[in-house]
């Protein structure tokens, strides 16, 4: 991982999201078993009028894992591009982790030569998870600039703090700011 990562956390508040610099895409989990969307993919929806509703309520997007639709945010959200990525059921088990929703995310972001991507992390994970998640697919991918990650503003903290305690382990120093 590169020295200099910048890592910012940002709640799930449009008014924060707008104060945000721009970046190339917003990656968001989508349950299969979900019909209502709530948090990054439920605001992002919202100022996409409904794109994604739309998407999910025509069938050309369901959720499974693995499954992955981009949407043009046409300049209403600070990133360029919104990828939705299917994260399974809610159910504890069946869905997919924190760390492989990272993964992937950072995956693709490579694979489309992004460098500045922001992350909404899935609500099921908890500070730990999350940050145990990030840490070691930040170690896997050297080519990032900049990481937002979207998280409720409660978790913030308790994330920021997860992300110290995890990058003060055995693993490459990347992390200038959390």
């Amino acid at each position: 991982m590169e020295a200099g990562l910048d890592i910012v956390l940002l709640p799930l508040e449009l008014a924060a999201w707008d104060a945000a610099p721009s970046g190339d895409a917003l990656v968001v989990p989508i349950a299969s078993d979900v019909l209502l969307l709530r948090g990054a993919a439920g605001l992002a929806d919202w100022r996409l009028s409904g794109a994604l509703s739309r998407a999910l309520a025509q069938g050309l997007m369901t959720g499974i894992p693995g499954e992955t639709m981009t949407f043009a945010t046409h300049a209403k959200l600070p990133w360029k591009t919104l990828v939705a990525f299917g994260s399974g059921p809610t159910e504890a088990g069946e869905r997919t982790s924190a760390g492989r929703h990272v993964q992937l995310s950072l995956e693709w972001a490579g694979a489309a030569g992004h460098d500045n991507l922001a992350i909404a992390l899935p609500s099921w994970a908890g500070p730990a998870e999350s940050a145990e998640a990030l840490v070691n697919a930040l170690a896997q991918h050297p080519g990032l600039a900049a990481l937002t990650v979207l998280i409720a503003a409660p978790a913030c903290k308790p994330l920021a703090q997860a992300l110290r305690v995890a990058r003060a382990r055995p693993l490459p120093s990347f992390i200038d700011s959390v």
